[in-house]
Protein backbone atom coordinates (compact mmCIF):
# COMPACT_ATOMS: atom_id res chain seq x y z
CA UNK A 1 0.00 0.00 0.00
CA UNK A 2 1.38 3.40 -0.92
CA UNK A 3 0.82 6.46 1.71
CA UNK A 4 0.82 10.08 0.01
CA UNK A 5 1.82 12.64 2.68
CA UNK A 6 0.56 16.06 2.91
CA UNK A 7 2.05 17.94 4.90
CA UNK A 8 6.00 17.20 6.03
CA UNK A 9 5.82 19.17 9.32
CA UNK A 10 6.07 17.50 12.67
CA UNK A 11 3.18 14.76 12.57
CA UNK A 12 3.62 14.67 8.62
CA UNK A 13 7.40 14.32 8.58
CA UNK A 14 7.50 11.46 11.82
CA UNK A 15 4.45 9.56 10.40
CA UNK A 16 6.61 9.41 6.95
CA UNK A 17 9.40 7.94 8.90
CA UNK A 18 7.51 5.59 10.55
CA UNK A 19 5.59 4.23 7.26
CA UNK A 20 9.41 4.10 5.41
CA UNK A 21 11.02 2.80 7.96
CA UNK A 22 8.68 -0.63 7.89
CA UNK A 23 9.10 -0.12 4.08
CA UNK A 24 5.81 1.68 3.54
CA UNK A 25 5.83 3.35 -0.17
CA UNK A 26 5.41 7.04 0.83
CA UNK A 27 4.88 10.18 -1.02
CA UNK A 28 5.36 13.46 0.25
CA UNK A 29 3.99 16.88 -1.23
CA UNK A 30 3.91 20.20 0.81
CA UNK A 31 3.75 23.82 -0.35
CA UNK A 32 7.51 23.90 0.16
CA UNK A 33 9.52 21.89 -2.47
CA UNK A 34 12.47 22.40 -0.75
CA UNK A 35 11.54 20.77 2.50
CA UNK A 36 9.50 17.52 0.52
CA UNK A 37 12.80 16.90 -1.26
CA UNK A 38 14.99 17.31 1.39
CA UNK A 39 12.91 15.05 3.94
CA UNK A 40 12.90 12.10 1.04
CA UNK A 41 16.77 12.66 1.11
CA UNK A 42 16.78 11.95 4.35
CA UNK A 43 14.67 8.98 4.67
CA UNK A 44 15.71 7.44 1.21
CA UNK A 45 13.49 4.52 -0.06
CA UNK A 46 10.62 4.25 -0.22
CA UNK A 47 10.02 7.97 0.45
CA UNK A 48 9.63 10.05 -2.71
CA UNK A 49 9.00 13.28 -3.58
CA UNK A 50 5.78 13.96 -5.15
CA UNK A 51 5.27 16.45 -7.72
CA UNK A 52 2.36 18.03 -6.14
CA UNK A 53 -0.58 17.37 -3.89
CA UNK A 54 -2.22 15.87 -7.33
CA UNK A 55 0.64 13.86 -8.68
CA UNK A 56 0.80 12.05 -4.77
CA UNK A 57 -3.05 11.38 -4.30
CA UNK A 58 -3.22 9.78 -6.96
CA UNK A 59 -0.53 7.55 -6.89
CA UNK A 60 -1.62 6.25 -3.52
CA UNK A 61 -4.39 4.18 -1.98
CA UNK A 62 -4.10 6.54 1.21
CA UNK A 63 -3.51 10.23 2.21
CA UNK A 64 -2.69 12.00 5.41
CA UNK A 65 -3.72 15.60 5.56
CA UNK A 66 -1.02 16.24 7.78
CA UNK A 67 -2.13 20.45 7.79
CA UNK A 68 -3.41 23.00 9.63
CA UNK A 69 -7.75 22.85 9.89
CA UNK A 70 -7.75 25.85 7.10
CA UNK A 71 -4.96 24.91 4.79
CA UNK A 72 -6.38 21.76 4.51
CA UNK A 73 -9.71 22.49 3.26
CA UNK A 74 -8.20 24.32 0.46
CA UNK A 75 -5.81 20.90 -0.17
CA UNK A 76 -9.31 18.94 -0.13
CA UNK A 77 -10.68 21.40 -2.68
CA UNK A 78 -7.88 20.89 -4.55
CA UNK A 79 -7.30 16.70 -5.33
CA UNK A 80 -11.78 15.95 -3.99
CA UNK A 81 -12.17 14.28 -7.91
CA UNK A 82 -9.43 11.57 -6.91
CA UNK A 83 -10.65 11.22 -3.21
CA UNK A 84 -13.12 8.52 -3.73
CA UNK A 85 -12.01 5.37 -3.24
CA UNK A 86 -8.87 6.52 -1.30
CA UNK A 87 -8.52 6.37 2.38
CA UNK A 88 -8.41 9.66 4.06
CA UNK A 89 -6.56 9.98 7.10
CA UNK A 90 -6.54 13.45 9.41
CA UNK A 91 -4.78 14.41 12.41
CA UNK A 92 -6.13 17.35 12.50
CA UNK A 93 -7.52 19.24 15.51
CA UNK A 94 -9.32 22.80 15.39
CA UNK A 95 -6.62 24.69 17.51
CA UNK A 96 -4.54 27.91 16.63
CA UNK A 97 -1.03 28.94 18.62
CA UNK A 98 -0.36 32.29 19.24
CA UNK A 99 2.69 33.93 19.42
CA UNK A 100 2.69 33.64 22.93
CA UNK A 101 2.18 30.45 23.08
CA UNK A 102 -1.56 30.63 23.64
CA UNK A 103 -3.93 28.17 22.53
CA UNK A 104 -7.48 28.79 21.38
CA UNK A 105 -10.19 26.54 19.59
CA UNK A 106 -10.74 27.55 16.22
CA UNK A 107 -14.35 25.80 15.66
CA UNK A 108 -17.38 26.92 17.87
CA UNK A 109 -18.06 25.06 20.47
CA UNK A 110 -20.27 21.66 19.95
CA UNK A 111 -18.82 21.41 16.08
CA UNK A 112 -15.31 19.05 15.94
CA UNK A 113 -12.98 18.85 12.81
CA UNK A 114 -13.70 15.61 12.28
CA UNK A 115 -17.27 17.13 11.06
CA UNK A 116 -15.54 19.91 8.83
CA UNK A 117 -13.96 17.76 7.65
CA UNK A 118 -16.12 14.69 6.40
CA UNK A 119 -18.15 17.84 5.15
CA UNK A 120 -16.28 18.42 2.75
CA UNK A 121 -15.08 14.84 1.40
CA UNK A 122 -16.65 13.60 -2.08
CA UNK A 123 -19.20 10.58 -1.50
CA UNK A 124 -17.15 7.42 -2.06
CA UNK A 125 -14.06 8.57 0.28
CA UNK A 126 -13.34 6.72 3.33
CA UNK A 127 -12.46 8.69 6.21
CA UNK A 128 -10.86 7.87 9.51
CA UNK A 129 -9.04 10.82 12.10
CA UNK A 130 -5.63 9.77 13.55
CA UNK A 131 -2.13 10.69 15.12
CA UNK A 132 -3.83 13.92 15.93
CA UNK A 133 -3.96 13.01 20.03
CA UNK A 134 0.32 12.52 20.38
CA UNK A 135 2.62 14.56 19.88
CA UNK A 136 5.24 14.03 16.96
CA UNK A 137 8.50 12.69 19.27
CA UNK A 138 5.29 10.34 21.26
CA UNK A 139 4.49 9.07 17.34
CA UNK A 140 8.10 8.28 17.04
CA UNK A 141 9.02 6.88 19.91
CA UNK A 142 5.90 4.43 20.06
CA UNK A 143 6.02 3.55 16.35
CA UNK A 144 7.83 0.27 16.72
CA UNK A 145 5.08 -0.71 19.09
CA UNK A 146 1.90 -0.20 17.07
CA UNK A 147 1.23 -1.99 13.90
CA UNK A 148 -1.31 -0.70 10.92
CA UNK A 149 -4.51 -2.58 10.57
CA UNK A 150 -5.67 -1.77 7.16
CA UNK A 151 -8.67 -3.37 5.16
CA UNK A 152 -11.28 -2.69 3.06
CA UNK A 153 -12.91 0.04 5.05
CA UNK A 154 -11.40 0.11 8.34
CA UNK A 155 -8.12 1.63 9.34
CA UNK A 156 -6.69 1.53 12.96
CA UNK A 157 -3.84 0.76 14.50
CA UNK A 158 -3.36 -1.69 17.95
CA UNK A 159 -0.38 -1.73 20.55
CA UNK A 160 1.88 -4.66 21.43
Amino acid sequence: MTTAIIGVGNIGGTVARELASGGEPVLLSATSSDKVQKLAAEIGTPATAALDNRDAVQRADAVILALWLDPMKAVIDEVADLLPGKLVIDPSNPIAIAADGTVSRTLPDGQSAGEVVASRLPQGTRYTKAFGTLSAPLLSSGANRMVWVMGPGSCSMAGG
